[in-house]
């Protein structure tokens, strides 16, 4: 009867550490992973918004500051007749009205326009883009006409 050996090289078993990933390992990466994409989308949506909301802003804030401007320089119809707004002037963002601006023109605070030949402006824009109102209001006084 032939002796039998023992094979040269015997089958061994990979060390617990270099296995591979388990089924179980495989879907907690991946469920890490799919979490960390989503917040990152919900990030970008957000700074999206945060963007949009600044262009509407600045926007506006430019429209009031260039009816404001046009008052002082054009001599424009300054008369005191009671703390009645001018006709509403469009606040538009990217083709869409979002507000509207107007101006109000009144006696100075604790004063008469005859006593201190002074009247006092208010332009204010008022918008809501998103479902978030906001203004922004200019005062300043004026000569009287």
């Amino acid at each position: 009867m032939p002796h039998l050996q023992p094979h040269p090289c015997p089958a061994r078993r990979a060390p617990r550490g270099e296995s591979g990933f388990s089924l179980m390992e495989a879907i907690i990466a991946t469920v890490i992973s799919v979490l960390a994409v989503l917040g990152l989308a919900y990030s970008f949506g957000l700074g999206r918004g945060f963007i949009n909301r600044y262009e509407a802003a600045r926007g506006a804030d430019a429209l009031a500051s260039a009816c404001m401007d046009s008052l002082g320089t054009a001599g424009a119809d300054l008369h005191l007749g009671g703390p009645r707004p001018s006709p509403p002037i469009p606040v538009d963002y990217h083709g869409l009205t979002i507000g509207s601006a107007s101006w109000v023109v009144s006696a100075p605070a604790g004063g008469t326009p005859g006593a201190n030949k002074l009247v006092e402006v208010v332009v204010t824009a008022r918008w809501s883009l998103a479902g978030v109102a906001d203004s922004v209001q200019y005062t300043r006084l004026f000569p009287a006409p």
